[in-house]
């Protein structure tokens, strides 16, 4: 009767109609959106838009590039299988096979040594390297956060020049400008397997180099031999800033059987034939085709392994395109939800997460882009990946199908 009255007198009454429960214990409830990330701040604005649009151009050049040189391999793999012509013997030479894209393994050869006259180095082989280091000042840079940039400077063999000028402390640590000494590579004037000469596109490929090593003392007195290493030193235990040591290389063995850098290396080369002589083939896209590869092994062979070469390559560039395809949906939601208005179909898949929608859409999309590549080259396979392309759209369609029936039928 008391609290009929006088409801806002202080005392214990009933709250809510629960008997025995006052206000001071009913549960205060009270909530707040948590803070957004960085995505989804610039993701719900104009610029995480105009960033989005960019990577995905970006994501789609990347994958339209990197498909067209794939299916591009694939169509060298399947014409040059289809049109090499394979030599039996490299010691005869055929006129019927002018002009045409032969295989062909035999041994190197060549007319005269190389010899690099300064340390009286001779050896038969395709190329000779010689390779020159220098002694010098290296400044390494550290800065660890909240602490000054420490140098130290370390004296060490270097193949190129290390300007010296641009270190911090310059006038304490000076190297020279230049090296007493260049590096050279020797190469072959005429080179040839079994009967056929090699152009210079061909001898460029032998890049499969070896150490050379000899006991002979060099016949200058300025120069030291050791360890394989040719110093233009004082003292090869102390060496000074801007002395030089010089160690040489050979590729293509093409000597006697009993050369002391082993016998004569064997090489397969697919090139056109012009006469006696191999050179580059080029195709009717106007791109010059020459593969050169050391020991035997077959057309298909080379083909092969030359297409696995760019596996990796392609694969890495596939992921990182559809990557960055993807990454550019996250970040224009406010596209996305535009075009999920204009195509209804597609807030079946949205129903799935936006994650989902925009892992599918990137998907979809890169593919179709991919297949477009493969279209004139392998017309089945593009269909296919089409098909999987548009996979998603279409299931999609029909579950907004179904749905809408289902509402007329309600």
């Amino acid at each position: 009767m008391y609290r009929s009255k006088y409801p806002d007198d202080p005392g214990m009454h009933n709250a809510g109609g629960l008997p025995g429960l006052g206000s001071s214990r009913l549960p205060s409830t009270y909530s707040k959106r948590g803070d957004s990330t960085f995505v989804e701040r610039v993701s719900n604005s104009f610029t995480g838009s105009m960033l989005g649009l960019g990577l995905v151009a970006i994501g789609l050049f990347s994958i339209t590039v990197n498909e067209s040189f794939a299916a591009y391999v694939s169509w060298q793999l399947d014409d040059g299988l289809r049109n090499i012509v394979p030599l039996e013997s490299s010691e005869v030479i055929f006129t019927e096979n002018n002009n045409k894209l032969i295989h062909v393994t035999g041994k190197l050869r060549t007319t005269e040594p190389l010899v690099d006259s300064q340390f009286g180095i001779s050896v038969r082989a395709v190329k000779l390297r010689r390779h020159v280091q220098m002694f010098q000042w290296v400044e390494h840079r550290k800065q660890s956060p909240g602490e000054d940039i420490q140098y130290t400077y370390t004296k060490e063999w270097r193949s190129e020049i290390i300007d010296s000028d641009t270190f911090e402390n310059s006038a304490r640590h000076v190297n020279k400008k230049e090296m007493s000494v260049k590096g050279t590579t020797f190469v072959a004037i005429r080179a040839y397997i079994g009967n056929f000469q090699l152009k210079e596109p061909l001898k460029e490929k032998i890049e499969n180099f070896d150490p050379y090593f000899t006991t002979q003392q060099p016949s200058n007195p300025n120069v030291k031999l050791h360890n394989g290493f040719y110093h233009f030193s004082l003292d090869i235990n102390r060496p000074m800033i801007g002395e030089v040591r010089v160690t040489f290389s050979y590729a293509g063995v093409s000597g006697q059987e009993s050369s002391i850098v082993g016998p004569p290396a064997t090489v397969s080369i697919i090139a056109k034939q012009a006469g006696g002589i191999l050179t580059s083939y080029v195709d009717n896209s106007g791109t010059a085709r020459e593969m050169v590869q050391m020991g035997k092994w077959s057309a298909e062979e080379m083909l092969l392994r030359h297409l696995n070469l760019q596996t990796s390559l392609t694969w890495s560039l596939r992921i990182g395109g559809w990557l960055m395809i993807f990454l550019g949906f996250c970040f224009m939601k406010l596209i996305t939800f535009y075009i999920m208005d204009l195509v209804p179909p597609l807030r079946k898949i949205a129903s799935f997460g936006l994650i989902n929608f925009n892992l599918c859409i990137s998907f979809s999309l890169a593919l179709s882009f991919a297949a477009l590549c493969y279209l004139m080259t392998r017309p089945v396979q593009a269909l296919i990946m089409m098909t999987i392309a548009l996979l998603p759209g279409i299931i999609a369609f029909f579950r907004h199908k179904k749905s809408q029936n289902e509402s007329l039928r309600l």
